[in-house]
């Protein structure tokens, strides 16, 4: 996900250039829009793969029926971040000239 984040962070900055690291808040709020889903997709990256340390050490553990749960929730967990950077492009692209 990290190719996919890095190519709607530079749309955006084409769409508002900025000095900072902050996708700016430009286009009637629409990039504020694109920060709040990317810093939310990055929280939800952050959580899956605490889900996933977890899994290991229910492995560890000998716990394998704790350890396919929480992996089966770090799947889930990335899945939603795969939609959240992908609303994200969308918005970008909704911005973008044609």
């Amino acid at each position: 996900m990290l190719d996919d984040v890095h190519a709607v962070c530079v749309a955006a900055q084409g769409l508002a250039p900025s000095e900072g690291e902050d996708v700016p808040g430009a286009h009637g709020g629409v990039l504020l829009d694109v920060h709040r889903t990317l810093a939310r997709a990055a929280t939800l990256a952050a959580q899956s793969g605490e889900a996933v340390m977890f899994a290991v050490t229910a492995l560890r553990a000998q716990d394998p029926e704790e350890a396919e749960r929480l992996a089966d929730a770090a799947a889930r967990t990335a899945d939603q971040v795969a939609e959240h950077v992908g609303r994200a492009r969308e918005l970008v692209q909704g911005l973008e000239p044609s």
